[in-house]
């Protein structure tokens, strides 16, 4: 009766407040308020005000929301029309005044809202890195390649056989009117090239230094024993395609595509938004249909999504890659509360895929919506994918998951580090949830430090039962919140921490978790965003403390290409303490 009176009461005061315009300073008013009330009486702060830093909400795919609330009252829902409008249109402040006196219900006190600046400066990154695409509507900077670190392990390589015939593309001293078959007689248009014939064993090569506007299209069909090969050639940095809608369109099988890298140039920005560039670009996109093919030692910067999976498109290998600052928005509408999307680095809608090796990062963009938007792995629909051996950093979520069509994929020994206002590492949600339920998502041995006081760990909702979720073996180090499960899920063997040692944790209520779990420090040998190193030190209560599982046949070595149990046990974590 509470609950629904004080819906109705925010509701009805709320529809008569043309408040969109006081979105930005209602929030940060509410936030200040909340926070000191929280601050004063930790166990009581208004029923119907979300916390502002569980509030950030994001984009999945092209349908999806992820509504986020750290409500503890599983019966109590607000109506869609509601939720709504308290989210967007009203900010805090106000919901507060009419809400305190009505309506409360336990939460841990709300942190202030930080800079939004992209100030992170990251380590050397493996492949290109322009670290910041440039916003006007110039052509982004040209790649460069910096020495590769050590931090990955290589991926397995798939060998490639000599090839029966090689056709080359050189845009400055090409000819389309050559025969494309020697470097000296090379094709210089990508039209050309995308008319080719290629047989299964047959090389395509783009010259290094050159640079094309998309689409290159790759319709052609290899063989498991004789793929056929899109690479570079020559010196100088790796072939560049740009400014299509799809800058590379693999559409067959069995095509290997290593070398190449693509970025895309906004179409429009927003300057009601941070300036936010607006358009619609995919770097890699795999069309329905495409299968068993592989994309590595490549590179996107400045698109929608570096690489969209299509429905339908499966077994594919996205590996030892590097995306970055892929942050245009497709949809920026301050007029629709919850229709913001892009800003992605990998979106997986197809099946059977594996996502490894790679580095992602800077996939964070301002969103009317929901503040901040974007993550560095989207899974829409995708079922079995597997996504281990990643390293992701400053994205506003590491991995979503959404539609209840996705089910039975892993997350296994990465390791996601932000410094940015409002990141998350991972979002999915049961079937209470808008776009739930998501089966047998299964979370194994990540490593996550989350700096900033607003960030969140784990958000699972909407019904979080042990059916929807798997969290076991990992670290979550989060300045701001662990994260929200508002079900009994499957947890156990995670260490969690906070720098004050006191993290907030919501499983399914505040300190309640699996007595196999431990609030500890975990003992990182240097604990930090972009510069650090998080080994383990001997002392770490980490170590030797995991679970084994049946997942850890598929993975030989962690994060740092050292094998798996070197002790009693396997240790918590994206790696393995070595003695």
């Amino acid at each position: 009766m509470y609950e629904k009176a004080c819906t109705q009461q925010s509701e009805l005061f709320l529809k008569r407040i043309p408040a969109l315009y006081l979105k930005r300073i209602s929030i940060r008013i509410g936030e200040g308020i909340q926070g000191a009330f929280a601050q004063k009486h930790p166990m009581f702060s208004p029923y119907c005000i979300y916390n502002a830093s569980i509030l950030q909400q994001g984009r999945m795919g092209p349908m999806t929301t992820r509504p986020r609330t750290t409500m503890t009252a599983r019966s109590f829902a607000l109506s869609a029309k509601a939720y709504r409008v308290i989210r967007l249109w009203f900010g805090f402040f106000i919901i507060a005044s009419l809400s305190i006196m009505s309506c409360s219900y336990s939460i841990v006190p709300t942190t202030t809202h930080l800079s939004r600046t992209y100030h992170f400066q990251a380590a050397q990154p493996k492949i290109f890195l322009p670290l910041v695409v440039d916003s006007s509507t110039s052509t982004p900077p040209a790649p460069t390649t910096p020495p590769t670190p050590t931090i990955l392990p290589a991926p397995t390589t798939t060998p490639i056989p000599a090839p029966t015939t090689t056709y080359y593309v050189d845009c400055i001293d090409g000819d389309d009117e050559n025969s494309g078959l020697a470097k000296n007689a090379a094709w210089q248009s990508l039209t050309k090239a995308n008319q080719a014939s290629l047989a299964p064993g047959e090389h395509l090569l783009l010259k290094r230094g050159c640079t094309w506007t998309g689409p290159l299209k790759l319709p052609w069909k290899g063989t498991k024993d004789k793929p056929i090969v899109i690479d570079a050639y020559g010196d100088g940095f790796a072939p560049i395609i740009e400014n299509a809608q799809y800058n590379v369109d693999i559409i067959g099988s069995y095509l290997i595509i290593q070398n190449l890298f693509t970025r895309a140039r906004p179409a429009s920005h927003d300057p009601g938004c941070e300036n936010q560039a607006k358009g619609w670009a995919i770097g890699y996109r795999f069309e329905p249909g495409s299968a068993y093919n592989i994309l590595r030692d490549s590179g996107a910067t400045g698109h929608t999504h570096a690489v969209k999976v299509t429905k339908k498109s499966h077994h594919n290998k996205i590996v030892n890659n590097e995306f970055s600052n892929n942050t245009l928005m497709f949809i920026l509408d301050a007029s629709n509360p919850s229709n913001d999307a892009g800003a992605n680095g990998i979106v997986l809608e197809g099946s059977d895929n594996e996502v490894a090796y790679n580095t992602i990062f800077g996939h964070d963009a301002c969103s009317f919506d929901f503040d901040r938007d974007g993550s560095a792995i989207e899974v829409y629909g995708g079922q079995r994918n597997n996504i281990h051996h990643n390293i992701a950093w400053n994205n506003n979520a590491f991995i979503e998951l959404g539609q209840s069509s996705s089910a039975d994929n892993t997350i296994a020994y990465n390791l996601v580090m932000a410094a940015i206002p409002y990141a998350m590492f991972l979002v999915t949600e049961g079937a209470e949830g808008n776009r739930g339920p998501i089966m047998r998502t299964k979370v194994h041995n990540n490593t996550v430090y989350l700096s900033d006081p607003s960030s969140i760990g784990i958000n699972c909702d909407g019904g979080c039962t042990g059916d929807i979720l798997t969290l076991k073996n990992n670290i979550i180090w989060s300045e701001g919140r662990i994260g929200y499960i508002d079900r009994q899920s499957d947890e156990g063997h995670n260490v969690y921490w906070k720098a004050n040692g006191a993290p907030a944790i919501f499983f399914p209520n505040p300190g309640d978790f699996s007595p196999t779990s431990k609030i500890a420090d975990p003992h990182f040998v240097k604990p930090s965003v972009g510069a650090g190193n998080f080994r383990l030190k001997p002392v770490s209560p980490a170590i030797d403390a995991g679970k084994i599982d049946p997942i850890h046949n598929e993975y030989a070595t962690d994060l740092g290409e050292t094998k798996i149990f070197q002790g009693t046990s396997v240790d918590i974590g994206a790696y393995e303490h070595q003695p």
